[in-house]
């Protein structure tokens, strides 16, 4: 269910989601670009529209570098062809001195240097034949507007930080931990087998642990790394479970009100003391095998790992 298209779209459509806010303020950015130039019919306008869908970005850190380089970039590759053209006369000999600048500058794989050659290329094209000053003003003055354009919107327009990634990563994580949880109280209960949906969620908590190390920075790092030692290890002690219990052949099997009587004990509690444990595989009586109790032992200590992760999420979220 967690990967259908349908599922996929609502967990999206929220303002604090970063698929809806990006596109959103992608979406104005560009039609309120678009619509300036158009209304005051604008020539080469174009490049404020350019602009706006360059510079507007899923995060703002990343939005602030990299407006930062396209003002710095912008404003070299004007430097570079206006003393091209003043010094080299020719259309002919122009076009080959910006072939021949585009060329080197295309092994760059910076943004930065990027820039400078599609600033070099457009006004050195658009200026041949005409008045190369002017049209380094205007493309000067057309990335400042498409800039504040961009600055309004990301700043403003349900902007997505770091920390709202990192908050999402760690929900997505969370609900990863519980579809588990969730197949484990199915083989348990129902002795329903679901190999591929258990693959599936340890692929995706692999996967979102990943980006939350990538991601990782700051001072509460350290409860981070508790907060991922923990998921993991309620990761391994799941996976076990499971499939040990699989192993059994059904063997091994609890009955529904006595499930709830497990989960009505660890409620929340992050620890339970040996003896309120035992008393409670002692209850079970002699209708569970020795196998049976361990499972039961087992599964109760996932859930009150669970609950001490959750302690740990407070912390970081």
């Amino acid at each position: 269910p967690n990967y259908q298209l349908k599922n996929i779209y609502k967990a999206s459509f929220r303002s604090n989601s970063l698929r809806f806010s990006y596109a959103l303020r992608v979406a104005l950015g560009i039609t309120i670009s678009a619509f300036i130039v158009g209304f005051f019919k604008i020539e080469e306008g174009r490049w404020i529209i350019y602009t706006v869908n360059s510079l507007i970005q899923p995060f703002y850190e990343k939005f602030k570098e990299k407006t930062k380089d396209r003002l710095i970039a912008t404003v070299i590759g004007v430097v570079i062809i206006t003393i091209i053209f003043s010094v080299i006369q020719g259309s002919t000999t122009r076009s080959l001195v910006i072939m021949i600048i585009g060329y080197f500058l295309s092994y760059s794989n910076t943004y930065r240097f990027r820039t400078i050659n599609a600033t070099v290329s457009a006004i050195g094209a658009a200026a041949l034949y005409g008045n190369s000053v002017v049209l380094s003003i205007d493309r000067i003055v057309f990335v400042i507007t498409g800039a504040i354009i961009s600055v309004i919107l990301s700043k403003f327009v349900f902007p997505y930080k770091a920390e709202d990634a990192r908050r999402d990563l760690i929900n997505l994580y969370e609900s990863t931990i519980a579809s588990q949880i969730n197949i484990l109280k199915g083989l348990i209960s129902k002795n329903e087998i679901a190999d591929e949906a258990m693959k599936n969620e340890i692929l995706r908590a692999n996967m979102v642990e990943d980006k939350l190390i990538a991601n990782e920075g700051g001072e509460d790092d350290e409860n981070l790394h508790k907060y991922l030692d923990g998921q993991r290890s309620i990761l391994m002690g799941v996976a076990d479970l499971y499939d040990w219990i699989k192993s059994q052949c059904g063997n091994i099997k609890f009955k529904s009100d006595e499930k709830a009587k497990i989960d009505q004990l660890v409620a929340d509690k992050e620890s339970i003391a040996y003896d309120e444990v035992q008393n409670f595989i002692n209850q079970l009586g002699s209708k569970y095998s020795f196998k049976s109790k361990i499972a039961v032992i087992d599964y109760i200590e996932i859930l009150m790992q669970n609950n001490r992760v959750k302690r740990i999420k407070n912390t970081i979220v």
